[in-house]
This record gives C-alpha cells, sequence and structure tokens, in this order.
C-alpha cells in the first residue's frame, strides 16, 4: 500500500484526524468515511490513484486527504455527533486550505459532504458522492426510526473491533434517516455532483442503497449531476475491488 501520513486538526467541535497520500501542494482531494469507517475506508481507492500517479508521469499528481470523523479511528470520541456538526467539522477544515476542493463522500459521508458543499460554497469545487448523500428510501410501511433501529442492530455489534463509538454511529445514523435537512442536504448543493452507485446493497441480496427513483428525483430537481451505477458492486466493495469507477472520476 502506499505509504500516508497522519495528524489531527482541532475542528469546530472538537479534533479530527488527518490521513494524507500523494505530493504536498497538489490538487487536493477530501475523503470522507462511512458511518462505521475511518480514513482507512479510503487505502484501496488512495493507493491506486497514488500507483495510477506514479506510472503517469504527464498526469496530474493529487494530494489526497481522508478524515477520521469524531467517534472514529484517532478522533475525538465526544459529540456533538450528527450530519450538521460533522459538516461543520469538515467545513472549518477546508478553510484552512489554499483553494476549493473536490469533496468526495462515502455513504454517511456523502450526507456531510453534501451539507458542507451546500452551506460552504466558495470552500468546495465539485462534489463527489459514493454510494451515499442521497435521501434513503424508507421502504412503506417503515418509519425512519425503525429503518435505523434495524439497520444499527447489525452495525452496533462490530464497532469495538473497529475502534468506532456507538453511540457516534446511532447519533449519525437516526440523523441521516430522520432529520429532514440532513436526509435531503443533496438538494441544497448548487456545485457539480458525480454520484457514483453501486448496482447492489449492503449485501448482494440487498436493494440499491441509492435507487434509480431517488436518482431521478435529484435529476427532476435541476441538480447538475452525472449519474454512474457500478455493475455488481456492493455498497462496500464499490470502494473496494469493484473502485475503479470512483478512482476514475477522483483522477478525472
Amino acid at each position: 500500500m502506499s505509504p500516508s501520513t497522519f495528524t489531527t486538526f482541532a475542528a469546530q467541535n472538537g479534533s479530527i484526524a488527518v490521513r494524507t497520500w500523494g505530493v504536498d501542494a497538489a490538487p487536493i482531494v477530501v475523503l470522507i468515511h462511512g458511518v462505521d469507517g475511518s480514513s482507512e475506508s479510503w487505502s484501496t481507492v488512495a493507493d491506486a490513484i497514488v500507483r495510477r500517479g506514479t506510472e503517469d508521469p504527464g498526469g496530474d499528481a493529487l494530494q489526497l486527504v481522508a478524515l477520521d470523523l469524531r467517534g472514529r479511528g484517532s478522533a475525538d470520541m465526544d459529540g456533538p455527533w450528527g450530519v450538521d456538526a460533522h459538516a461543520e467539522d469538515v467545513a472549518s477544515f477546508l478553510a484552512t486550505l489554499e483553494e476549493p476542493v473536490v469533496l468526495v463522500g462515502h455513504s454517511f459521508g456523502g450526507h456531510v459532504a453534501a451539507r458542507c458543499a451546500a452551506d460552504n460554497t466558495s470552500l468546495v469545487e465539485q462534489l463527489v458522492l459514493v454510494d451515499g448523500g442521497p435521501p434513503r428510501l424508507i421502504p412503506e410501511g417503515m418509519t425512519a426510526q425503525a429503518l435505523a433501529d434495524g439497520a444499527l442492530s447489525n452495525i452496533v455489534p462490530n464497532l469495538e473491533a473497529k475502534g468506532v463509538s456507538a453511540d457516534a454511529v446511532t447519533a449519525d445514523f437516526h440523523s441521516m434517516v430522520g432529520d429532514e435537512r440532513a436526509a435531503r442536504a443533496v438538494f441544497d448543493v448548487p456545485q457539480p455532483i458525480d454520484l457514483v452507485r453501486a448496482e447492489l446493497g449492503v449485501a448482494p441480496t440487498l436493494p440499491a442503497v441509492v435507487p434509480d427513483v431517488v436518482v431521478e428525483e435529484m435529476k427532476a430537481a435541476g441538480l447538475t449531476l452525472a449519474d454512474q451505477v457500478v455493475a455488481g458492486a456492493t455498497h462496500f466493495s464499490v470502494l473496494g475491488d469493484h473502485s475503479a469507477a470512483v478512482v476514475e472520476v477522483i483522477s478525472g
């Protein structure tokens, strides 16, 4: 794997961790992980982009910056949590950079990225959403609370081994599906959006996290949207074995 460096940053609501790959002073791409992930979630994508830049000296080198949101990895474990609080942290970091960035979010990180982009248009040049960011579709007969509780019953038991706060994940998931401002942040985004979505769900037998009907709603709302479905990819393999499309979009 390509080497990376780790630092901490005193963000608005508490310290976050910053993992960097690539060369200094290159165009910067900032990566935000999913609800139970960390900066490590981007290692496969980052390794491919760094390797690509090495093999093509004539191409544009990139500096990749992946964040550990509070409650994960090497960041503070304390709240406040929720899409808005994390978006404030990300914005406070982006404000220290010299130029607007490409902001990339996977899953829950897509909601954080969308909220940050919508509220800080001078800091974000382009938004890339990887199987997350558009509102989650609530199945007929189910509430947002029930959807969150069902998903968390599968997620929370595995968090201790990942060094992830169960309280943070619980608060963040409920924010993502139950808070209308957070759930629909993408509709406030004026920047161009590249949406890369998995054909399959969190498991091969489950429906897609971002279905066609939600994408059609985004198009009808007049968003500047490029939409790409990755055949055979699940919600998680789109950052792993099926990450070629994500690498291509970020590399430009």
